[in-house]
């Protein structure tokens, strides 16, 4: 009996392989990378409320995602879309496509 109930485990285990086996394939295949993420809004300051005054830095930021068009993921940080001239951070040395972490 004990010597049955081990040829059917392995049976079955070699079974289960050659199915698991017919569902993979070794042909490679062109993927193209499709950009389907929706824009994400940034507040930098408070929720807008009155109490709390706006400064204006003198630059745009969004979000700092990764370059790759294989993957695309968010990064820590903020990325300088655009400094205004002049602004306090044209002053303080800061340039388009600088990433600010803290």
């Amino acid at each position: 009996m004990r010597f049955n109930r081990g040829k059917s485990a392995f049976l079955s285990g070699w079974m289960s392989l050659l199915l698991l086996s017919a569902c993979v394939s070794t042909e490679p295949r062109e993927l193209v990378p499709t950009i389907s993420q929706s824009p994400e809004q940034i507040v930098l300051a408070g929720d807008g409320g009155a109490s709390e005054p706006e400064v204006d830095f003198g630059l745009t930021a969004t979000v700092n995602e990764s370059d790759s068009l294989t993957n695309i993921s968010v990064l820590p940080g903020i990325r300088v879309r655009s400094v205004s001239n002049g602004g306090p951070a044209d002053r303080a040395g800061i340039r388009a496509g600088d990433v600010i972490l803290s």
